[in-house]
């Protein structure tokens, strides 16, 4: 069912109001009632009937951190970055100072005012730059100095698969639970990781109340991130992963169920070449 902003906007303090003056069996019926009606998860429907949050976002309140810069500031370092060609952070820096002297972008008052505030946002642009390049290093160090000769055989056996690339393959590899060979046959060896790291398709229930079907998320968010990003990056290595994801999104599938598809692939490539001993080579894949 749908209805305006404005309808929405009447309807929630009396549904506040009903909700608050119902014991705990009246709450949870009427629960079920607008779940069933509104097709919303349980727990969205709790904090909005408790004032936690607002039905389809507060009029006016912009979500997420609040912003370091004005759009004055954000303007200006827009159109010099695009005239400088898309620099990167450490020319861009250089570049700033010059610009801005001949105020080229903006009246000498609100240069003034911004420039400050550009060479900040650029420091810190730096800075994580310097960050991860230190991340980098010390993944490389601990992989050639440190890790011992398995766990190196383990990385290189993973980045074989399009997609795992020098990032990637050693968080993978991190994770991996030890003895996770023995689980079983291949198959059943893949679907004990997906639900190991959390992304086992699971259906959210209360009641009488059924939801829509979502990955579990109960385990490790970091190897996710790092199947999920794998993912979409074997897709410009694999044409025929990319013939995969063109045709879950042909069925109507959204971009996000489409790439967890491929997680689940490339695990099932990861676990054959692991337990095989041997460097991934393409041969003739299903693509159901």
């Amino acid at each position: 069912m749908k209805m305006s902003q404005k309808t929405r906007e009447e309807l929630l303090p009396c549904l506040r109001q009903r909700y608050a003056s119902r014991n705990r069996e009246g709450k949870g019926r009427m629960l079920d009632e607008f779940c069933e009606q509104w097709q919303c998860d349980r727990k969205h429907a709790i904090k909005l009937f408790s004032g936690k949050v607002g039905w389809g976002g507060q009029v006016g309140v912009k979500r997420g951190a609040p912003t370091l810069y004005g759009p004055d500031v954000v303007k200006v370092l827009d159109a010099i970055w695009r005239v400088g060609e898309q620099a990167c952070g450490k020319r861009l820096k250089s570049m700033l100072p010059l610009w801005l002297a001949q105020n080229c972008f903006t009246p000498e008052s609100i240069t003034q005012a911004c420039e400050d505030s550009l060479l900040s946002l650029i420091e810190a642009i730096e800075d994580l730059s310097r960050h991860l390049k230190n991340i980098e290093q010390t993944t490389e160090k601990i992989l050639t100095e440190e890790a011992n000769l398995a766990d190196r055989h383990t990385v290189e056996l993973i980045r074989s698969i399009p997609g795992f690339g020098a990032k990637t393959a050693p968080v993978l590899a991190a994770f991996l639970p030890t003895g996770f060979e023995q689980w079983g046959s291949k198959k059943q060896i893949v679907a004990k990781l997906q639900a190991y790291f959390g992304f086992d398709p699971r259906r959210r229930e209360s009641g009488t109340f059924k939801g829509k079907v979502k990955i579990s998320k109960r385990g490790i968010g970091i190897v996710r991130t790092t199947l999920f990003q794998a993912s979409f990056c074997s897709m410009s290595h694999d044409p025929k992963l990319r013939q995969y994801y063109d045709k879950k999104k042909a069925e109507g599938d959204h971009h996000t169920k489409a790439v967890i598809d491929l997680m689940r692939k490339n695990l099932k490539r990861v676990v054959a070449v692991l337990i095989n001993q041997k460097e991934f080579q393409h041969l003739d894949e299903k693509t159901a």
